[in-house]
């Protein structure tokens, strides 16, 4: 296998997370497609074969990866293994670290703490999939939401938000206008709200539709499914 030395995404440093169960493979494979691992952390339970399994893959790729690091985790702890990756995430010097991981090793409670983990950390996640296909076809990134800090939204965005969920619910179509009337604010301020929601996701344009005809003039302003959930928690 090859592993680059170039940093993805020109990043300074990339970071990358990986379970690490009873077989090398799924992690390599993952590995093998990222350019430019900086960090490693294997995270293994405290089963013999999984600590071996870790060193294995340790050894396999130590001349590639500058810094490689195994870190025990709980065998069937969620927020243990959470716990474990988000102080990987707070120890990260680097401000402008890139994070990924790889949900495919350990058991299904480990992928799915690494995946819930992701969306706190910002990583971008990888799975590898079991097949005799090309390498480059069996590695592929799992499209995921971001997480959001909506507590650094001003107080206007969050009622938005609150405003277009409710119209959802009552299932109605919301337009830029419709904001501005909401609120008593002009178009304009009304779309710098609406850009800062579409830019984190939350919000997308889709065409406006009456009458079960698109009307050309206007386009609607609807939420994402992460939206919907954002705003349910506000």
């Amino acid at each position: 296998m090859w592993y680059g030395t170039e940093a993805p995404w020109g990043a300074e440093m990339h970071i990358h997370i990986a379970p690490v169960g009873f077989s090398r493979e799924p992690v390599l494979k993952v590995i093998s497609r990222l350019p430019g691992i900086d960090v490693l952390y294997l995270l293994h339970t405290d089963n013999p074969v999984s600590l071996e399994t870790a060193r294995s893959i340790r050894d396999t790729v130590s001349c590639m990866i500058p810094s490689i690091n195994l870190i025990t985790i709980p065998f069937s702890d969620f927020m243990g293994i959470v716990a474990t990756i988000y102080s990987i995430f707070e120890d990260t010097k680097a401000k402008d670290a890139e994070f990924s991981v790889n949900i495919t090793g350990g058991t299904n409670l480990m992928a799915a703490a690494v995946c819930y983990s992701s969306y706190y950390i910002r990583a971008k996640i990888y799975y590898s999939l079991n097949s005799t296909d090309p390498i480059e076809s069996q590695v592929i990134e799992i499209n995921a939401p971001k997480a959001v800090d909506v507590s650094g939204y001003r107080e206007l965005t969050r009622d938005i938000l609150l405003y277009m969920l409710e119209c959802r619910r009552r299932d109605i179509m919301v337009t830029n206008s419709d904001i501005s009337s909401r609120f008593g604010i002009n178009k304009q301020k009304a779309a710098y709200h609406v850009k800062i929601l579409a830019h984190d996701g939350l919000v997308e344009k889709r065409p406006f539709v009456e009458g079960g005809v698109p009307d050309a003039r206007r386009n609607a302003l609807v939420l994402t499914a992460q939206g919907v959930m954002i705003a349910n928690t506000l």
